[in-house]
Order: structure tokens, then sequence, then C-alpha cells
């Protein structure tokens, strides 16, 4: 992303350089002063060389970066957790006092616990949760790196919302979350035929969340304001949702 960005700073200060060049030939021309005309005839050859460049490379890590969301959809699936799945989230998610990951995940209530040994966390309420139908695990080439949730607000009328969970910071701002949202999403519709919408829940102070939520499709449906209390602030509770009609038309796109 960084090689993207310098790319295209340089690309913008060539082609600007080139317009000035121009621009001053051109003022030059008209007033019948000639001097150094060649000289900005060069500078104006090289910067066109060199925007040339500019612009195959960021056509190039555009292509790289679409190959790159390829291969991880490709390595990253949604399992049913194991133990050795539930062995990679307690090294990545519960054994610091506390761990980055929490300070995102509804950190007002303040709930989270470490644990000391894995055997001490299969025996939690955690594990248990994690191996229950309502969660998968987030797999890279088959390690896990993290947890989505479906729950049931009311299975009566078929009101569900969904959650995820990435562990470990060395696997944020890839992609990777989107790539297992939309992977859940699409699983669940096709698992419950009758189910017409799937929300999820954050707060305000995630913004990352929100984007993602945004970024997938999801609709702001709601907007609590100033329920979740943190740090001497309050936030608001930030609805989203979409139907199943709505997700069809995103996945077509």
């Amino acid at each position: 992303m960084r090689t993207k960005i310098k790319d295209a700073l340089a690309l913008g200060a060539s082609i600007i350089c080139i317009a000035s060049l121009i621009f001053v030939s051109y003022i030059q021309i008209q007033t019948h002063v000639y001097k150094g005309l060649i000289w900005y005839g060069l500078l104006i050859f090289i910067l066109a060389f060199a925007s040339v460049i500019y612009v195959r490379k960021l056509i190039k890590n555009n292509a790289n970066d679409d190959q790159n969301d390829d291969s991880d959809e490709q390595m990253l699936k949604l399992k049913d957790f194991n133990s050795r799945y539930l062995n990679d989230i307690w090294k990545d998610g519960f054994t610091a006092e506390k761990p980055e990951w929490t300070k995102w995940n509804a950190p007002y209530f303040n709930d989270y616990t470490a644990y000391r040994s894995f055997s001490s966390f299969k025996q939690s309420s955690i594990t248990e949760y994690l191996l229950s139908h309502s969660c998968k695990a987030i797999t890279i080439n088959d390690q896990a790196i993290g947890m989505v949730s479906k729950n049931w607000i009311d299975k009566t009328t078929l009101w569900l919302e969904i959650g995820i969970v990435i562990y470990n910071p060395n696997y944020w701002h890839g992609g990777l979350g989107t790539i297992a949202l939309e992977k859940w999403i699409t699983d669940i519709f096709s698992e419950y035929p009758d189910l017409e919408h799937i929300g999820l829940t954050t707060w305000s102070g995630n913004v990352r969340m929100m984007h993602l939520a945004e970024k997938i499709g999801l609709k702001k449906e709601a907007q609590i304001r100033k329920v979740r209390y943190f740090q001497g602030s309050y936030y608001d509770s930030v609805k989203y949702g979409i139907l199943r009609s709505e997700w069809k038309k995103c996945k077509n796109k």
C-alpha cells in the first residue's frame, strides 16, 4: 500500500511538473524568448518517460493486489472448531492480560479473562461457545486466527445477528475480515432458506467494524446514542443489517 501511494504521488508530481514546463514554454514562445526551451523539452521528455513507468507500476501493483485477494480467499476457510484450532485461539487471544482485540470487541463489558494454561481454557465457557453450532473458526493455511458467530435474538421470528473476531493483530488490515464475513453471511443464508435478514451490532468506538459492515453491503439500521460508557466517554450502539435480496444483489455485482 505504501509503495502504491508513493508511486501515485510521484506520478502526480511528474504530471504537475510537465504541465508547468509546457506552460512556461508556451509563455516564452508567445513572448519570443527561446532561451532554455531545449532544456525544457528534455525535462518534459524525461518526466513523461518517468510517468509512464509509474503508471505501469501502479497497474502491476493493482494486478498483484487482485491476485493476493484471490489467494487469500482460496486459503481462508470457515471450519468447525477442534482442539488444534482452540489452541491457536488460546495462544493468540487468551494468554495476555490485555490483548489488543479486547479494546475493540465490546470493551465496556470488561469481561475478559486470561488463561494461563490451555487445559483451563478448554474447560471455560468460551470453549463451550466456540465448539457450539453458533461458531466457526476462521482459518488460514489450516491455522485458526479468529472466529465468526451467529446468535438468535428471537428464533421464533427468525431474527439473527452475527459477529466476528480476529484475535491476532498481525492479520488485521489485510482484508481477511471482509472475506470471512462475506463467506459467513452466504453460508447462513444457505443454511436457513427462510431467513430474510442478518444483523450485526457494534459500537461507535469500533470504526473499523463499522467500515467493514458498510463495505460488504450492510446498511445502518439503528444508532442508539450514548448507551456504551467506556473510559469516561459515551459511545453509541450501532446496528447494521442486510436482507437476503440485497445480499444477492451485492454478490451479483
